[in-house]
């Protein structure tokens, strides 16, 4: 690996440390802060960082845990504001680092030489540098469902966590209810939903991050909250998130995680060869060829969106796209999480019932039936909507993903094909309690 330095030095592999940060200084500088952090590239990068300032002046280091590659930066420091560039070993400028550093933290943005890219850094003050080759990394991801009764009510509330939001459905006899709520990414979190004073009147939603496996129902009472009911979980995923980052690229991975052994090594099995090709294909980008503009230009991302999570059934579809490569994979899956297997279409109907041939009439009516708007029918006519996956209401069939017109969808509700279903109950899974 190349091993970013000051222009002057031609080092081979190095941890840097606080020595090598004040001697990037003079000498008779004495009023120098020098500190070791530790914290996060887009949200999701490990990064360590060494970083020294006399008030005025800043310089440092920050080095990426998965690839071990180092980044030298200087710049000016104004009353804790930070104006950094970024240098490769010949004095170009390769990147550029903004923001806000009060000593212990370091709250930011790396840039390119642009502007068109920005991924955020947030840094906080550590002991000793912590650089490893771990490929873990930073995932705020997570889907729970908890049972209940609210006003002695039985219900069930399917609650999603991405990174800074919460998509919260309730479910109760034959509503379903969304909302999307913006999360403080605090351990206690107190939500309201706008269906909730149409349903609830002034209660609250409760969530502990610390204690995931039940929810709270609370009431404000006299500028206090008083508890009403727990919902218990019922099921639930995590989000497992893998990485790699050198100078010139980045790759993401996230995948579920659930109590199915079975599954999860299931599920990695989809999505191993492709990080592993992808890495070697990354790491195998010759040097000679990167410009300063380059930075992070390769980007490769692997991702799971779940369309069904019930006690028996877990299905969504696997999404893999790398910008040395035209075009996204995608694999839709149907999980047994009963019997520990993947399902194929078939598996869920009588052996004597033609799926094929109904699902390939009825999803061409559907496609002349659905008023598409005028930019996208052309290309929908061309889309055989193949990509299968299972929902609360039905049987999804997607496009493929286009960069230009999305991924659009066709749902076939299981009431209008219950009668060749070998599992009867297979379309109660969230809906009716």
């Amino acid at each position: 690996m190349l091993y970013l330095v000051l222009p002057a030095d031609v080092l081979a592999q190095h941890k840097y440390n606080r020595d090598d940060v004040r001697a990037l200084f003079p000498v008779e500088i004495k009023n120098l802060w020098i500190n070791n952090l530790t914290g996060s590239l887009d949200n999701k990068h490990w990064i360590d960082m060494v970083i020294g300032t006399d008030g005025q002046v800043c310089k440092g280091y920050y080095t990426l845990h998965n690839s071990g590659e180092s980044f030298y930066f200087e710049g000016s420091d104004s009353k804790n504001e930070l104006k950094l560039v970024e240098l490769s070993p010949d004095a170009r400028t390769t990147g550029l680092i903004f923001g806000h550093y009060d000593g212990e933290r370091f709250n930011g943005k790396w840039m390119n030489l642009d502007k068109t890219m920005q991924l955020d850094m947030q840094l906080s003050n550590t002991i000793q540098t912590t650089t490893g080759k771990s490929t873990d990394c930073i995932s705020d991801v997570w889907h729970r469902i908890y049972t209940g009764k609210i006003d002695e009510k039985p219900s069930r509330i399917y609650i999603v966590k991405q990174n800074s939001e919460y998509t919260i459905t309730y479910y109760q006899d034959s509503l379903q209810l969304v909302d999307v709520i913006p999360s403080n990414n605090q351990k206690s979190e107190m939500l309201k939903p706008a269906f909730a004073s149409l349903l609830w009147g002034n209660k609250l939603i409760l969530i502990d991050t610390a204690e995931l496996k039940q929810i709270k129902i609370m009431e404000p009472v006299n500028n206090d909250f008083k508890l009403l009911g727990t919902l218990k979980q019922s099921d639930a995923i995590d989000f497992e998130c893998y990485e790699y980052a050198d100078y010139y690229s980045r790759l993401l991975i996230e995948k579920p995680v659930n109590s199915n052994k079975k599954f999860n090594k299931w599920i990695e099995g989809k999505m191993i060869d492709w990080m592993e090709d992808n890495i070697s294909e990354l790491k195998g980008i010759k040097r000679d060829n990167i410009a300063t503009k380059d930075r992070w230009i390769q980007y490769a991302e692997g991702w799971i969106d779940i369309d069904l999570l019930t006690s028996d059934y877990l299905s969504g579809t696997i999404y893999l796209q790398s910008s040395l490569k035209s075009g996204t994979r995608k694999v839709p899956f149907i999980y047994d999480l009963k019997w520990s297997k993947e399902l194929k279409l078939q598996d869920l109907f009588d052996k004597k019932f033609d799926y094929k041939d109904y699902f390939r009439h009825v999803l061409g009516a559907r496609k002349k039936e659905i008023s598409w708007s005028p930019e996208i029918k052309k290309w929908i006519d061309g889309q055989t909507f193949e990509f299968c996956t299972i929902k609360n209401q039905g049987f999804s069939f997607k496009t493929e993903l286009n960069t230009i017109y999305g991924e659009q969808e066709i749902l076939i509700p299981y009431i209008e094909i219950e009668q060749h279903l070998k599992n009867i109950n297979l379309n109660k899974g969230l809906i009716k309690y």
